[in-house]
C-alpha cells in the first residue's frame, strides 16, 4: 500500500483548527481587483487624446469645471474581483497572496462554500479523516 504523504496530514490538521469564517465546506479562493469599461459604472477616470489617465490634480480640476474637456474623454466603469486561485486551507491561500502580490491588483481572500461539489467535498472529508482519531483523544 502506498504511504500517505505528510502534507496531507499537515493539511487535515490545518482543515479541523482554520477559520472557517461561519462557512460549511470552505473553499479559500484568492481574488484581485478588476475593472471593465461601462456606461452604467458609477466610477470613472479621465483619459486624455493619447488615452493617458489623469492625474489626480488634473481629474480634480476636470470636474470642477477649471481644466477645459477638450480633449479629455471621462470613462465609467464598474470594478469587480476576480478569483485567481483556489485552495482548500486559508494558509496555502495566505502564502499564494504573499508570494504573488507583486503581480496582483489589490488582492483579497475570499471565501465560498464547496456547497454541492460532491466530488471536492468528499476530498475534504477524506483528507480531514486522516487526523480525525488523534483530534477524538
Amino acid at each position: 500500500m502506498t504511504e500517505i504523504p505528510k502534507f496531507l496530514y499537515e493539511m487535515s490538521e490545518q482543515l479541523w483548527t482554520q477559520d472557517n469564517r461561519a462557512t460549511a465546506q470552505p473553499v479559500y479562493l484568492v481574488q484581485e481587483l478588476n475593472t471593465i469599461n461601462s456606461d452604467d459604472g458609477e466610477l470613472y477616470e479621465w483619459r486624455d487624446e493619447d488615452w493617458n489617465l489623469a492625474n489626480e490634480t488634473q481629474a480634480q480640476q476636470l470636474d470642477d469645471g477649471e481644466l477645459d474637456h477638450e480633449g479629455w474623454t471621462k470613462v465609467n466603469y464598474v470594478e469587480y474581483y476576480e478569483t485567481v486561485q483556489s485552495f482548500l486551507t486559508e494558509k496555502a491561500a495566505i502564502e499564494y497572496e504573499k508570494s504573488y502580490a507583486h503581480r496582483l491588483n489589490k488582492p483579497r481572500i475570499y471565501v465560498d462554500s464547496l456547497y454541492n461539489n460532491r466530488e471536492m467535498i468528499q476530498l475534504r472529508e477524506w483528507i480531514m479523516s486522516l487526523t480525525e482519531t488523534e483530534r477524538r483523544r
